[in-house]
């Protein structure tokens, strides 16, 4: 059981860093559709300041992390013995 939990854990979180990425993308794309910049580039992450880097890098990335970090709670759980069903 706890295998499965896992692996739930960590396909959350591949799908969460693959909403995270194209959402990312998406929004950047919206700024540049309706800004009024002639070349319009994506920022990278690390460049953004304020509101934009809680929403689109800090939230995201904690969100992934707590999935990964239970992920390896429960691959502690079946490291210890407590996976085996005797609970």
């Amino acid at each position: 059981m706890a295998r499965a939990i896992r692996a739930i854990f960590l396909g959350l979180a591949a799908l969460a860093s693959l909403v995270w990425i194209g959402g990312y993308l998406y929004i950047n794309r919206l700024a540049c559709a309706f800004g009024n910049i002639s070349p319009c580039r994506i920022r990278m992450p690390w460049r953004l300041t304020g509101d934009d880097m809680v929403l689109l890098v800090i939230l995201p990335a904690a969100i992934v992390l707590i999935f990964l970090f239970l992920a390896w709670l429960s691959h502690r759980r079946i490291k210890t013995g407590g996976g085996d069903g005797s609970e």
